[in-house]
């Protein structure tokens, strides 16, 4: 059986994916709305192969949500 795990860096996470399971690695200071949400999901359908999956989250890392209230 071979493996196959599969990375994307963006400029806020690194995403891993290794088989059924997304690894989001949060990087220090990065900014999550939902710009940033809609990306998330968008690579972790294109490396899944649109197949399900499950998400992990490192969130041990300064992250600042922005809510719907921060905007209005």
């Amino acid at each position: 059986m071979t493996e196959s795990i599969k990375k994307i860096e963006l400029e806020y996470v690194t995403i891993t994916y290794n088989e059924p399971v997304i690894h989001l690695v949060f990087k220090d200071g990065a900014e999550l709305g939902f710009p940033q949400i809609k990306e998330l999901t968008k690579y972790s359908e294109k490396l899944s192969g649109n197949k399900p999956y499950v998400v992990f989250s490192d969130v041990r890392a300064n992250v600042n949500v922005i809510s719907m209230l921060h905007i209005f």
